[in-house]
């Protein structure tokens, strides 16, 4: 099952219903046992990447191993300015998003994280409990394009 992750419906207009992804995700775990679950696809700006890899591992643990991780730079601007998130060009988006699956994908398989970059730093950072599925859930990239 795939949920889309937006804020505002960019498909059919900001007063139509958009349901909250991780919670109709959450919500649907609870009543399967063989669906995979996943996001069509996160928004690397909605979530900071600790939250992100916490609310992923969770939610792979509530699914007992159903969940595919899958993130993507964002691309609809007016939900950005909406909610007050920061707005960067198209190759700042797509660096942010290479850094937090660095950084969710160092979280889930390494007892201590320590990342520098342009726009994140962490220091001896861990999470508990690590996802289910071992090494760690699947991951998927939501594209590249120009």
């Amino acid at each position: 099952m795939w949920m889309a992750d937006h804020l505002l419906n960019p498909r059919k207009g900001e007063q139509v219903v958009a349901l909250e992804a991780w919670t109709t995700l959450t919500a649907v775990a609870t009543h399967t046992k063989r669906v995979k679950l996943s996001h069509a696809v996160l928004c690397q700006g909605f979530r900071y990447p600790g939250a992100l890899a916490k609310m992923a591992a969770t939610l792979d643990e509530i699914s007992n191993g159903k969940f595919i991780f899958a993130l993507g730079a964002g691309w609809f601007k007016r939900e950005f300015e909406a909610y007050g998130i920061p707005w960067g060009d198209h190759d700042k988006l797509i660096e942010r998003a290479g850094e937090q699956i660095k950084i969710v994908n160092a979280l889930w398989t390494q007892e201590s994280v320590n990342f520098s970059s342009r726009y994140y730093r962490w220091v001896n950072a861990n999470l508990v409990p690590k996802p289910v599925q071992k090494p760690c859930p699947l991951i998927w990239y939501g594209g590249n394009s120009g």
